[in-house]
Protein backbone atom coordinates (compact mmCIF):
# COMPACT_ATOMS: atom_id res chain seq x y z
CA UNK A 1 0.00 0.00 0.00
CA UNK A 2 1.37 3.36 -1.01
CA UNK A 3 -1.11 5.39 1.04
CA UNK A 4 -2.98 4.48 4.20
CA UNK A 5 -5.28 6.98 5.93
CA UNK A 6 -5.38 7.73 9.65
CA UNK A 7 -8.57 5.65 9.84
CA UNK A 8 -6.31 2.61 9.67
CA UNK A 9 -5.64 2.80 13.40
CA UNK A 10 -9.33 2.47 14.31
CA UNK A 11 -9.97 -0.16 11.64
CA UNK A 12 -6.97 -2.41 12.34
CA UNK A 13 -5.37 -1.27 15.59
CA UNK A 14 -2.14 -0.50 13.70
CA UNK A 15 -0.76 2.89 12.66
CA UNK A 16 -0.74 3.69 8.94
CA UNK A 17 3.07 3.87 8.97
CA UNK A 18 3.26 0.15 9.74
CA UNK A 19 1.42 -0.69 6.51
CA UNK A 20 2.71 1.84 4.00
CA UNK A 21 4.84 -0.17 1.58
CA UNK A 22 4.39 -3.14 3.96
CA UNK A 23 6.91 -1.51 6.34
CA UNK A 24 6.05 -3.86 9.22
CA UNK A 25 3.01 -5.81 8.04
CA UNK A 26 0.76 -6.19 5.04
CA UNK A 27 -2.94 -5.47 5.03
CA UNK A 28 -3.50 -8.85 3.41
CA UNK A 29 -2.03 -10.59 6.43
CA UNK A 30 -4.84 -9.09 8.54
CA UNK A 31 -7.60 -10.63 6.41
CA UNK A 32 -9.02 -13.67 8.16
CA UNK A 33 -7.33 -16.79 6.82
CA UNK A 34 -10.70 -18.31 5.86
CA UNK A 35 -11.51 -15.24 3.71
CA UNK A 36 -8.09 -14.38 2.26
CA UNK A 37 -8.25 -16.52 -0.89
CA UNK A 38 -11.79 -15.42 -1.78
CA UNK A 39 -10.84 -11.76 -1.35
CA UNK A 40 -7.80 -12.20 -3.59
CA UNK A 41 -9.76 -14.10 -6.27
CA UNK A 42 -12.64 -11.61 -6.34
CA UNK A 43 -10.30 -8.63 -6.68
CA UNK A 44 -8.42 -10.38 -9.49
CA UNK A 45 -11.68 -11.21 -11.31
CA UNK A 46 -12.79 -7.59 -11.08
CA UNK A 47 -9.45 -6.37 -12.43
CA UNK A 48 -9.61 -8.81 -15.34
CA UNK A 49 -13.15 -7.66 -16.14
CA UNK A 50 -12.12 -3.99 -15.75
CA UNK A 51 -14.82 -3.35 -13.18
CA UNK A 52 -14.95 -2.23 -9.56
CA UNK A 53 -15.29 -4.66 -6.69
CA UNK A 54 -17.31 -4.74 -3.47
CA UNK A 55 -16.39 -7.23 -0.78
CA UNK A 56 -17.36 -8.19 2.74
CA UNK A 57 -14.88 -10.16 4.81
CA UNK A 58 -13.39 -10.56 8.27
CA UNK A 59 -10.36 -8.63 9.45
CA UNK A 60 -8.12 -9.39 12.43
CA UNK A 61 -7.73 -6.32 14.67
CA UNK A 62 -4.54 -5.86 16.69
CA UNK A 63 -6.61 -6.46 19.87
CA UNK A 64 -7.42 -9.97 18.66
CA UNK A 65 -10.99 -9.01 17.82
CA UNK A 66 -12.41 -10.19 14.48
CA UNK A 67 -14.16 -7.37 12.63
CA UNK A 68 -16.47 -7.56 9.65
CA UNK A 69 -15.49 -5.06 6.96
CA UNK A 70 -16.80 -3.79 3.64
CA UNK A 71 -14.34 -2.84 0.91
CA UNK A 72 -15.04 -1.07 -2.37
CA UNK A 73 -12.31 -0.44 -4.90
CA UNK A 74 -11.10 -0.50 -8.46
CA UNK A 75 -7.94 -0.69 -10.52
CA UNK A 76 -6.37 2.46 -11.90
CA UNK A 77 -5.21 2.09 -15.50
CA UNK A 78 -2.65 4.00 -17.57
CA UNK A 79 -3.49 5.37 -21.01
CA UNK A 80 -1.98 2.22 -22.49
CA UNK A 81 -4.22 0.02 -20.32
CA UNK A 82 -1.63 -1.27 -17.86
CA UNK A 83 -2.58 -1.33 -14.19
CA UNK A 84 -0.98 1.44 -12.15
CA UNK A 85 -2.51 0.34 -8.86
CA UNK A 86 -5.70 -0.30 -6.96
CA UNK A 87 -7.53 2.25 -4.88
CA UNK A 88 -10.40 1.80 -2.50
CA UNK A 89 -11.95 2.34 0.86
CA UNK A 90 -12.62 -0.06 3.73
CA UNK A 91 -15.27 0.38 6.42
CA UNK A 92 -16.01 -1.54 9.59
CA UNK A 93 -19.49 -3.07 9.43
CA UNK A 94 -21.62 -2.58 12.50
CA UNK A 95 -22.60 -5.78 14.26
CA UNK A 96 -25.94 -6.05 15.98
Amino acid sequence: MEYVSDGCLELTGYSPEKMVNNAELSYGSLIHSDDREAVWCNVQKAIQAERSFELRYRLLHASGEIRSVYEKGCAIYSDSGSILGIEGVIYTLQTS
